[in-house]
């Protein structure tokens, strides 16, 4: 019975996360509906800011907050609050003082703030097994995608889609933090240091795959990054599949009962979910195929195929990851994430000014790939030493 109590409660979250991923996933390609290519590479660009700054503020706490004992999760979900305000203050006031802030860009990188809160809170409230406050909480996506969508429609203005992003993320915080500083409680420092090395690697993920967005923004235009953009989000969509079987998995790979039950949990994760990918990338790449004519931007039906290729390396990568967090080796992880975000930046940098997006996709595979086997490695490594 309490097997399958707890069954239906994954599976009632897995459902709720599902929708919620998909309709984050389709509230920028809606946009190309009513905007034009220029205004929607604007929204991406920042967009790609918002997430970029938001991975930085979490710090690391997403995966401190999962891992750790049901009696500390309130307490792991509150320290996350202190961090990324603290963080968005000493960022902010560095764009100030060297310069670069402007409206834009304040109303991003706070926007980035609240992000990381709002995903953090939601991982508190899976831990704890609040359904019903998870749920009401992923309302954000249905607010969010009609009011977007709204705003964007009848002003045509990146400044009033960035406060709008901002003013959602703002009031759905009020309504669901119930931060408490209980000052005993609070072990700042340890969180700071067990979230460091997480939130390196995670930077260094997020600009392995994202970084390539900025130079075509740079070397291009903003029409060029809408397109590719527009593809890249589309046939990177399968990550609400991700997301489904991380919260059937991922829980209970970090709190496995000894490595090889963790290999295991993490092995289904991976199979389960490229398998599902691939059955439901047909039904993505028409979707694509039809919807694209309905807008200003290009069709490019091999770099699509591409980028999912990239993204299935991708979800293999990511049950090494989980495995390793599980044996406290975060460290190998953060340096093997810097070393192919080393690669990333040099052959970005010469691959696109040379043969245009196409040199990003093949970057994009070539990182993932080198990513997946240096992981694979050091977990063989780890087998080897313990037989």
């Amino acid at each position: 019975m309490v097997t399958k109590t707890l069954y239906n409660k994954v599976m009632n979250y897995g459902l709720i996360e599902v929708v919620s991923k998909g309709i984050n996933w389709i509230t920028l390609p809606l946009l190309a509906l009513v905007t034009t290519a220029v205004l929607y590479g604007e929204v991406a660009y920042y967009y790609l800011i918002i997430v970029l700054t938001g991975t930085f503020f979490a710090f690391g706490q997403n995966r401190v907050i999962l891992s750790s004992q049901d009696n500390e999760v309130e307490i792991k979900k509150n320290i996350s609050i202190l961090i990324s305000f603290f963080l968005v203050a000493v960022v902010e006031a560095l764009v100030y003082f060297l310069g670069y802030l402007e409206l834009k860009l304040f109303f991003a990188i706070l926007c980035g703030c609240f992000f990381a809160i709002q995903n953090n809170i939601s991982l508190a409230f899976r831990a704890q097994n609040r359904i019903n406050d998870f749920a009401l909480l992923k309302t954000y996506y249905v607010v969010r995608i009609i009011t977007i969508f709204l705003v964007v429609y009848f002003t045509r203005s990146i400044e009033w889609y960035l406060f709008f992003e901002l003013l959602i993320l703002i009031v759905y915080f009020l309504a669901f933090s119930k931060f408490k500083f209980i000052k005993n409680d609070f072990n700042v420092i340890t969180s700071l240091k067990d979230g460091l090395i997480l939130v390196m690697y995670a930077i260094s993920m997020y600009l392995i795959t994202n970084i390539d967005k900025f130079y075509i923004e740079h070397l291009f235009s903003k029409e060029v990054l809408a397109s590719y953009y527009f593809l890249f989000s589309l046939s990177t969509s399968f990550t609400f599949i991700s997301a489904y079987f991380s919260i059937r998995y991922e829980r209970d790979i970090y709190n496995s009962p000894n490595y090889t039950v963790a290999r295991l949990r993490a092995g289904e994760f991976a199979k389960k979910t490229i398998l599902f990918s691939i059955l439901i990338f047909p039904f993505i790449f028409l979707f694509y195929y039809f919807y694209v004519g309905f807008t200003s931007l290009d069709y490019k039906p091999y770099w699509f195929i591409m980028v999912f290729i990239a993204q299935l390396i991708y979800f293999v990568s990511i049950k090494e990851t989980y495995v390793l967090t599980y044996l406290k080796k975060n460290k190998i992880i953060f340096y093997c994430s810097f070393f192919v975000l080393f690669f990333s930046v040099i052959l970005n940098y010469f691959l696109i000014k040379f043969i245009g997006v196409l040199g990003s996709i093949l970057t994009l595979i070539f990182c993932y790939t080198v990513f997946w086997l240096v992981m694979a490695f050091f977990n063989s490594r780890y087998l080897s030493l313990n037989k």
